[in-house]
């Protein structure tokens, strides 16, 4: 969009209002193929650069207020994240032998067969208000898998606490639980 007061200046990106809305400050001339693209998303939102292609034609319009609007919808999509969960421990590698004195020799691998429940550790609520999970709602629970490592379902930000509940073949139950925080690189 150009204006040409006080001087010509090209805009190419406008702003949403705290409600989602946008109007242009200057009309658009009734045509066909234009388009929106959204360049950045709503902090906690996943970005949607897909144009949402649209008409201005009387057919598509109301009017409000003595202003004639088109309205073009964008959805957002709630951003995501997992949680990885790691074990290892001392398991038995091979046997040493020393004057006829054999001795185990244990190396330090990822354990299989752990099982972690992950818990909101708190509300978990998306910015539109959305309740996603409540406090003390178990989320997801998980196997490590011959690695000994696991990762959780995608889960909306937010604090997650992750507790084992069972413990791999021939080891002791760790019963600590870890909190761990879902979030927004270099934001929470």
């Amino acid at each position: 969009m150009t204006f040409t007061y006080p001087e010509v200046t090209t805009i190419d990106t406008f702003y949403t209002t705290a409600d989602g809305d946008l109007i242009t400050p200057q009309t658009l001339e009734y045509g066909t193929g234009y388009s929106l693209v959204e360049v950045q998303a709503p902090y906690g939102y996943v970005l949607n650069s897909e144009p949402v292609y649209f008409d201005v034609v009387q057919e598509n319009s109301e009017e409000e207020s003595g202003i004639t609007v088109i309205e073009v919808e964008r959805s957002n999509l709630a951003q995501k994240g997992t949680i990885t969960v790691s074990k290892s421990g001392e398991i038995f590698s091979s046997v040493s032998e020393n004057n006829g004195l054999y001795q185990p020799v244990y190396a330090v691998g990822g354990l299989e067969g752990a099982v972690y429940e992950i818990t909101a550790a708190e509300d978990i609520v998306t910015l539109d208000g959305t309740l996603r999970a409540s406090k003390g709602e178990v989320v997801d629970t998980v196997t490590t898998g011959t690695d000994g490592t696991v990762t959780s379902k995608e889960l909306y930000l937010g604090k997650y606490e992750v507790k084992e509940i069972t413990a791999p073949s021939g080891m002791v139950l760790n019963g600590k639980s870890t909190l761990s925080s879902l979030c927004m690189q270099g934001r929470m």
